[in-house]
């Protein structure tokens, strides 16, 4: 029977040294993506090796070790190595020749280990390290925007342009503005009243230009799938966040109407700022109706009788070839490296399709893909457990109400943006996950005794 965060045992701390350093680890990895990647891919295999210190090899390892080797998201990703090793074999002698043999692309399939890595250290290192480590990567990011980003870039955004201010391209960059835009409005409340007076005008003040910020640059990354996951992540917030206030407050009236003021308020700054910054309406009318989409093209498109040309086209082109070829090796799949490759051997796709393509635009197609159904299950159960142990957590009482709600809110986000786009594959995708991933699940291991539950 795998054993639940609440069932583990009180665990020391690890050595002064080693907390240390993680701690310092941990938010460089939060504030070094975008803005130094290669630094950014060694800090992560820094804190992936203090991870094991920490479980194998220190003074504290021998008490640590049980809980880690039992945490539910460990052992899966111990599984999904298993398979994909194994799997690496059967691809061996099976596979066509003209896949591609490199399984560099599997360790992009093994990254949801990082949400341990980071839950666990921020777990161990106290309470407060999970809000710090989220205001990092906040922070690296306007840091990034600030010092790395063309002057020109911005004068294009405001002119109505699209831009990808650099983060590899527009798609990607809506994830980012996009997460930050909700975890920004999920933590308002928080951010206002934990100052008094004059430091809670000052937090305003930067509360307001940060969703300014988010709200602008999910504008003009002008993503279609962004816009709609946020609909979608606001409409859970709007339903979810009165009726888990209603359950849990002792003068639920009181506090919903505090909720709801600050709720109402947000929205209308964030209409307020869209309105005045620029002429945000015909913007968003003008990326809608861009592409001429109709039944006909749709049905081209999905019974690949012509190359793709348009985003629209593109993507229901590539989702119904992946259908085929998740048909045709259902279980195992081709292989995490197999995709390009398939792409490039297809009669149906232009040489300029190929040149500009090597993905299906769809984080679950692409993982049936590469692994098949029983890898894909795989994922699938690490997915799961996190909602599972985000939930036990929440009504144990260690879990926030707006940690909760923001976990929701972000998975809805989250399954919107990855129907439409390949994020896992990139480091943008995995460095989210980490980040987003690791922050919640913080909260779900073992508190140290005397930490408050509702910090």
């Amino acid at each position: 029977m795998v054993s639940t965060p609440q069932q583990w045992p009180s665990t020391p701390k690890p050595a002064p040294v080693l907390r240390h350093l993680y701690a310092f680890a941990l938010l460089a990895f939060a504030v070094s993506y975008p803005l130094f990647p290669r630094i950014h891919s060694t800090i992560e295999s820094i804190l992936v090796l203090l991870f094991l210190a920490l479980a194998f090899f220190t003074p504290s390892a021998r008490a640590l070790r049980p809980t880690l080797l039992r945490d539910p998201i460990f052992r899966l990703s111990l599984a999904l190595l298993a398979f994909l090793l194994l799997a690496q074999v059967w691809y061996h002698f099976t596979r066509p020749d003209y896949i591609d043999a490199s399984t560099r692309a599997a360790r992009y399939y093994l990254k949801p280990l990082m949400i341990l890595v980071v839950g666990a250290g921020l777990n161990l290192c106290g309470r407060q390290w999970s809000w710090r480590f989220l205001s990092f990567a906040m922070a690296g990011l306007v840091l990034y925007l600030v010092f790395k980003t063309d002057p020109q870039t911005w004068l294009r955004a405001q002119a109505g342009h699209r831009v990808d201010f650099g983060i590899h391209n527009a798609e990607h960059t809506a994830l980012f503005f996009g997460t930050s835009l909700l975890a920004l409005l999920a933590f308002a409340p928080r951010m206002i009243r934990s100052r008094p007076g004059l430091k809670r005008l000052a937090i305003s003040c930067i509360l307001i230009l940060l969703v300014g910020l988010a709200v602008f640059g999910t504008l003009v990354a002008q993503t279609r799938a962004a816009w709609l996951g946020l609909l979608v992540a606001l409409g859970i917030a709007t339903l979810l966040a009165p009726w888990l206030l209603s359950r849990r407050q002792a003068n639920p009236s009181r506090h919903l109407a505090r909720y709801t003021a600050v709720f109402a308020g947000i929205i209308t700054l964030l209409v307020s700022i869209a309105i005045a910054g620029f002429d945000a309406d015909n913007l968003i009318a003008e990326r809608l109706a861009r592409e001429n989409v109709s039944l006909s093209s749709i049905t081209q498109a999905a019974e690949l009788e012509s190359s793709p040309t348009t985003s629209v086209s593109i993507r229901i082109a590539t989702w119904s070839a992946a259908t085929h070829w998740i048909a045709q090796r259902p279980w195992l799949g081709w292989g995490p490296d197999a995709t390009e490759s398939l792409i490039q051997q297809s009669d149906v796709f232009s040489p300029w399709f190929k040149k500009n393509f090597g993905h299906v635009h769809n984080t679950f197609f692409e993982s049936l893909i590469a692994n098949g159904l029983i890898g894909s299950a795989i994922l699938l159960a690490i997915m799961l457990w996190l909602g599972i142990a985000l939930t036990r957590a929440y009504r144990e009482g260690r879990l926030p109400l707006d940690v909760y709600i923001l976990s929701w809110v972000f998975f809805g986000f989250w399954l919107v943006v990855n129907a439409f786009e390949s994020y896992s594959l990139y480091p943008t995708g995995q460095y989210i996950n980490a980040v987003m991933g690791g922050f919640l699940y913080s909260f779900c291991l073992k508190l140290d005794p005397g930490e408050s539950s509702h910090a």
